[in-house]
């Protein structure tokens, strides 16, 4: 069986077609315009007209580099002389796309929770000429690359990953979507404008099955110790159409480590140690319909710590368990 590849042909008349080999039918394609500018730090970009931008170079070989992966000619194309590269007609971007890059350029944004800040910016900020600056530990650390919006989805990447202080060699990536409530969401997390008046901190979607039950979690911060912090918490059946039907909430709990076995094989849940607990009684959660608790919990000593929020879920078919770890700096 052959690996599945892409082949891409960008035409001298500013016109695209990509189409991907692979046993998908029909196959994965698209067309549309194209052009290609150099930026202020002398890298190549290609435009496209849906507002992608993808680095790319020229290689000796023949050869073109697009976004770190190497493309080999196949094809030839004809090519009249009256077609140059000046001659290459702008791209024109929509007006949803027009929008959703003055309202990414129009603020600085900040993240609206204080977990997992070693290695997850506190604040983003997105300039018009495309790069972005992603400011880690308030200020501790800088990290800039490239970036772009389209209708359904905003991307950027980094040559470098200079701040995130795990050991691995992959440069920084981002996603992130606008919310109808001009909030961003940003690589699973919330951010907000840097002046948005913020009063608790927010998780706006518990990763994990966030398209079958999302979890979304306000607390008050920071997390001190030794004094009650309370979570609120609402689970919503999202009822997407792939996942019909009722969801049975089981649980929902607090951890310092995550456990195993936690769930049994009878589907009931193991008695363990717990920072906070509360159990749901199965609670019938129907398409739509959003249930919200509250969780108590106080920790006995300041400095980082781990700490897991475990939900069970039983659906008609099968678990929707989570069992998400952040990293907190209790006060």
């Amino acid at each position: 069986m052959f690996p599945d590849y892409t082949d891409y042909k960008f035409k001298p008349d500013g016109t695209y077609q990509w189409v991907e080999f692979t046993d998908y039918t029909p196959p994965p394609g698209g067309s549309g315009k194209w052009n290609f500018e150099q930026d202020a730090s002398s890298q190549w970009f290609l435009l496209y007209d849906n507002g992608q931008r993808q680095r790319f170079s020229l290689n000796k070989n023949g050869s073109l580099t697009l976004e770190g992966n190497s493309l080999d000619p196949c094809d030839p194309i004809a090519i009249s002389r009256s077609q140059t590269a000046e001659n290459l007609p702008p791209i024109r971007l929509s007006s949803n796309v027009e929008a959703t890059l003055e309202k990414l350029t129009a603020n600085s944004w900040r993240r609206a929770n204080d977990f997992d800040l070693e290695f997850e910016p506190t604040h983003i900020e997105f300039k018009k000429d495309y790069a972005y600056i992603a400011t880690y530990r308030n200020g501790q650390c800088q990290n800039s690359g490239s970036w772009s919006a389209t209708a359904n989805e905003i991307k950027g990447n980094s040559l470098t990953d200079k701040c995130d202080p795990r050991d691995d060699t992959y440069p920084e990536s981002i996603t992130a979507k606008l919310l109808d409530n001009g909030f961003l969401f940003f690589d699973y997390d919330l951010y907000v404008p840097a002046n948005y008046p913020l009063k608790r901190g927010i998780i706006w979607s518990v990763f994990g099955h966030s398209d079958v039950v999302n979890i979304k979690v306000e607390y008050d911060m920071p997390i001190k110790a030794g004094v009650l912090n309370r979570f609120d918490v609402e689970m919503t059946n999202v009822g997407e159409r792939q996942y019909p039907g009722v969801m049975f909430l089981q649980r929902l709990s607090l951890t310092h480590d995550f456990v195993r076995n936690y769930r049994q094989s009878n589907e009931t849940i193991a008695h363990v140690k717990e920072l906070a607990g509360k159990d749901l009684g199965s609670i019938v959660l129907k398409p739509g319909e959003t249930y919200k608790l509250s969780l108590d919990v106080t920790f006995d000593k300041p400095g980082k710590q781990p700490m897991y929020l475990n939900s069970f879920i039983l659906g008609t078919t099968q678990t929707w368990d989570t069992n998400q770890l952040y990293q907190l700096v209790v006060q």
